[in-house]
């Protein structure tokens, strides 16, 4: 029976312990900066390179190709504007789609309690992007496609929709 208990123990700690290496960690790397970037609503993002280095990030041993974007975990594609020479001049930028804060994360919070709104985050509007520089490899970038042709006829007809969300209540 002693020898039963500490390992009764030691498997039990095994199983609590588990779910923790099953989390995705794999996007940051100690050794490296990041530079949080927050966004409150949905659209498009511009960073131009008087903000980067504002930040502290020195522009003249920066190969913008190394540019890499991650939100909650996973690299978004970005567009680097004038990034094709290997340097970010005056006139360039680096563009994102940022989005607003919905309740991903509050669904884990909330999981047993109560139905969450999936469109509203009940602690915060705003969500991070975090920018940073890669020394080894190149970043996401978005696919880009020319421009149609001028000349195209104008639709008949249209639809669109709008989502109106509700955060002022919140009842369980």
């Amino acid at each position: 029976m002693g020898v039963l208990r500490p390992a009764f123990t030691f498997v039990l700690l095994l199983m609590w312990a588990w779910p923790l290496a099953a989390q995705e960690g794999e996007w940051y790397s100690f050794g490296q900066d990041y530079y949080k970037i927050k966004t409150g609503s949905d659209g498009i993002y511009r960073i131009r390179p008087e903000a980067l280095e504002a930040a502290g990030i020195n522009l003249n041993s920066l190969d913008p190709r190394n540019l890499s974007m991650y939100h909650r975990g996973r690299e978004v594609a970005i567009h680097v504007e004038g990034e094709g020479d290997g340097r970010l001049d005056e006139g360039d930028f680096i563009e994102f789609f940022g989005l607003r804060n919905d309740a991903t994360l509050d669904s884990i919070l909330y999981r047993d309690l109560v139905p969450v709104n999936p469109y509203y985050n009940t602690h915060s509007d705003s969500t991070a992007f975090f920018l940073t520089i890669h020394s080894d490899r190149q970043g996401k970038r978005m696919s880009s496609r020319l421009a149609p042709p001028a000349d195209l006829s104008q639709l008949p007809n249209y639809q669109s929709s709008q989502m109106q969300i509700f955060g002022e209540q919140f009842s369980l």
